[in-house]
């Protein structure tokens, strides 16, 4: 009995390799930029907390810099879990994301942390 040849499958995916995955890439970038906007959220949110409950609104505000930057490791990892289990991507897929999604509000809450803390 003959075998029948396989159809090659077409790479419809929007990351280089990728055939199981048909988003585009706009909506890849519209997705992190809405991760990220989230970040700009939760640091929005801890400077407030931190002006209102600090000894002084400066040192609270540092202090609230600092702190979400654990707080936004716990999300930004959530997202990239996400992305892994229900998304079906991999972890080397998820991990250029994760960096960049961390990375963009950190780098802004050091800044203020160190902004603050000079005050």
């Amino acid at each position: 009995m003959r075998r029948r040849a396989r159809r090659p499958q077409l790479n419809r995916g929007a990351l280089a390799g990728s055939s199981k995955h048909p988003f585009k890439a706009e909506t890849l970038v519209a997705h992190t930029i809405k991760v990220i906007a989230a970040g700009f959220g939760l640091l929005g949110l801890c400077l407030l907390i931190g002006a209102w409950l600090g000894p002084t609104p400066v040192t609270g505000l540092a202090t609230a810099a600092k702190v979400f930057i654990p707080l936004w490791l716990v999300g930004a990892g959530i997202n990239m879990w996400l992305g892994v289990t229900k998304a079906g991507y991999s972890v080397a897929e998820e991990l250029p994301f994760f960096l960049l999604v961390f990375a963009v509000p950190v780098v802004v809450a050091v800044l203020l942390a160190w902004r603050f803390a000079r005050r």
